[in-house]
């Protein structure tokens, strides 16, 4: 707090005024507006810009290092308070200083008796502002439908995080639609084109310097990257429905029962990918709960997965993994799931490999499974029959 005085009529002084920020502050915000409180009423006409103002000070000497910062100066009759407010932040790490004329007057025309300077120090310069981008710079084979992250090092004024300073751009430099979303404790945001990114495709991911921190600190340079999609998510049978429905699970078996099985599908991908979920067909007739699997091609079982959310009446069904599973390249896996009633079929639905981006069917003739019962490893086949269990890759 500074104070100062100003002499009334018989002589005797008045206290007249605090200062905001204090003499010999520090780490003073940039953005902050001083302010001066005086203590009894005081003449607006003569507050001023020329009567108050602020100057940056000498690293050395002491002494002004220059005019004074260009700035608005107010007074509010309520308060009694004087306020300057610089046109643009002040330089971060300045040293800065303040002064009161002996023109300022109150408002039965005394005026101060001497004037009044004070110091204080802005903050350091905020850390800079930085970003990095998933997909990296460089990236092949990414999947069309996933979105762009951008990994800021701060956190970022929302306002000024838009579809024109944070983009996703098509080789012919249109801005794919986008919807963007921002998770504050991980300082990430994330584009998400409303549709699907063209396969084997080429684009660039722009982030301007109209991106800020709530500080106002900016990205030193623009940030751009680029990635090209490949083909997935991958699924083998979209389209496809079975030919023949309404299959009893006892199959033709004898004996009392309980009967159920355990369908599946061979399928290898060509490149290191990630199983995501796994797609099945609910016959109409089918009842129970349902588990999808994944397994080794020689019987160890990988990953399980307890459906839920089914749709009423039949037809694809949907199963995500949390955290999608690893594939190896050029390996077979199963999935698979079970069967407690009725289950739906093509004969010779598998015969010729099913093909999507970098997954397909197994090519063999014992690509389409089967285990006698539910959970049962489905090492079993006939006639390269499609028991509908499909894969997600990506």
């Amino acid at each position: 707090m500074s104070n100062t005085w100003m002499r009334s009529d018989s002589g005797s002084s008045t206290r007249s005024s605090c200062t905001s920020p204090a003499a010999d502050a520090s780490n003073v915000d940039a953005n902050l507006p001083l302010t001066t409180s005086f203590s009894r009423p005081m003449d607006p006409s003569t507050i001023t810009a020329s009567t108050f103002n602020v100057r940056p000070v000498g690293t050395s000497s002491g002494t002004d290092a220059g005019g004074a910062v260009d700035a608005s100066v107010s007074f509010d009759d309520s308060t009694n308070t004087a306020i300057l407010t610089p046109s643009a932040p002040l330089t971060h790490g300045a040293a800065y200083r303040a002064t009161m004329t002996t023109a300022i007057r109150a408002r039965d025309g005394k005026a101060l008796a001497t004037g009044v300077t004070w110091t204080f120090t802005v903050s350091p310069p905020s850390l800079p502002l930085s970003v990095a981008s998933t997909p990296a710079d460089g990236a092949t084979g990414v999947n069309v439908d996933l979105g762009v992250k951008l990994a800021f090092n701060r956190t970022i004024d929302l306002a000024t995080l838009t579809s024109t300073s944070a983009q996703i751009v098509a080789p012919d430099a249109s801005v794919v639609a986008a919807t963007i979303s921002y998770d504050a404790p991980s300082f990430t945001a994330t584009i998400k084109p409303n549709a699907k990114l063209a396969a084997n495709t080429t684009y660039s991911v722009r982030v301007t310097s109209g991106v800020r921190a709530p500080d106002g600190t900016s990205l030193l340079n623009p940030f751009s990257s680029s990635f090209t999609t490949g083909t997935c998510p991958c699924t083998l049978m979209t389209g496809l429905v079975p030919v023949k429905t309404s299959n009893p699970v006892q199959d033709g078996r004898t004996g009392a029962g309980p009967w159920s099985y355990e369908l599946g599908t061979k399928f290898v991908v060509d490149s290191p990918a990630t199983l995501a979920s796994v797609r099945f067909w609910k016959d109409a007739r089918e009842t129970g709960s349902h588990t999808v699997r994944l397994w080794s091609s020689t019987g160890t079982l990988l990953a399980t997965l307890a459906v839920t959310g089914e749709t009423p009446g039949g037809g694809w069904q949907q199963a995500n993994f949390a955290t999608p599973i690893a594939l190896n390249a050029s390996t077979v896996y199963i999935v698979s799931v079970n069967a407690n009633a009725f289950f739906s079929t093509t004969r010779s639905g598998l015969a010729t490999p099913l093909t999507s981006g970098i997954a397909r069917s197994a090519a063999d003739v014992k690509n389409g499974v089967y285990g006698a019962a539910a959970g049962l490893f489905p090492a079993s086949s006939f006639s390269s029959t499609n028991y509908f269990v499909d894969v997600v890759v990506r």
